[in-house]
């Protein structure tokens, strides 16, 4: 009689013999049981979810995917990605225009903030489909010399004067320039 297997010469060996033939299933199993938490965890709303919508003043933004609101005040919100954050400021209508009011803001919030600053010529654009806006880079080091980079987009529109101050250690700031460009194009003045 020839099976392929010798019978076990002790009644005690049988039950050795089938637990090292069924020791992995407890290993699949387990691991079959956390990837489905995470497969499910992530259509539920976990990685990629899109976070609330955020309202300064008269401004609506709908932040990306992985951006979390970081600080909120009145008139003015901070939204983080990682090393990188958006600044968000609102404030009545400038007489000033855009460009003012990127002025405005350059001279009392950057650089009291930096101990360096160069800026880039203003660039005309728009915000929240057709608001006047001016875009401005920088690049900074910070009072503990950090080095950054970042962009300034200011409009004024009709009710309010708004400011987009997009800013990260330098070289992280390209990495995010699709999400904030998206946020500042798909914002949307509140009525």
């Amino acid at each position: 009689m020839s099976t392929g297997r010798e019978p076990p010469a002790r009644v005690d060996e049988v039950a050795t013999q089938r637990v090292r033939e069924r020791r992995w299933w407890p290993a699949l199993v387990v691991a079959g049981a956390i990837l489905a938490l995470v497969l499910t965890g992530r259509l539920l709303g976990g990685v990629g979810s899109m976070p609330a919508p955020v309202t300064v003043g008269d401004l609506r933004v709908q932040p990306s995917p992985g951006w979390e609101l970081d600080r909120s005040e009145p008139g003015a919100v901070r939204l983080r990605r990682g090393s990188a954050v958006l600044d968000i400021y609102a404030s009545p209508s400038s007489y000033t225009g855009p460009g003012g009011v990127a002025a405005s803001y350059v001279n009392q919030v950057l650089r009291p903030g930096l101990s360096q600053l160069t800026l880039a010529e203003p660039a005309p654009t728009t915000i929240a489909h057709g608001v006047p806006a001016v875009r401005v880079g920088y690049v900074g080091l910070t009072h503990d010399g950090v080095a950054i980079e970042g962009v300034v987009v200011a409009a004024n529109g009709p009710r309010s004067a708004v400011v987009f101050d997009a800013a990260a250690p330098q070289g992280v700031l390209a990495t995010v320039a699709g999400d904030v460009g998206a946020m500042i194009d798909q914002a949307v003045l509140v009525p």
